[in-house]
């Protein structure tokens, strides 16, 4: 069966890089990076992180 993990939208600011994530749990955490290597990497540690929570 096919279950959505999260929602991701990443912005391109002045600044950098803005990636917001929203879990099919309701958690909801923003990134923010110059890099986007950089900020690609942290997003996901963060799913990696959440999945690995619900498996174990």
């Amino acid at each position: 069966m096919e279950e959505p993990l999260c929602q991701i939208e990443i912005t391109q600011e002045s600044s950098g890089f803005k990636a917001k994530v929203q879990s099919n749990k309701g958690r909801y955490v923003e990134f923010e990076n110059q890099d986007i290597e950089n900020l690609m990497e942290m997003v996901y540690d963060d799913i990696q992180m959440e999945i690995e929570e619900d498996y174990w």
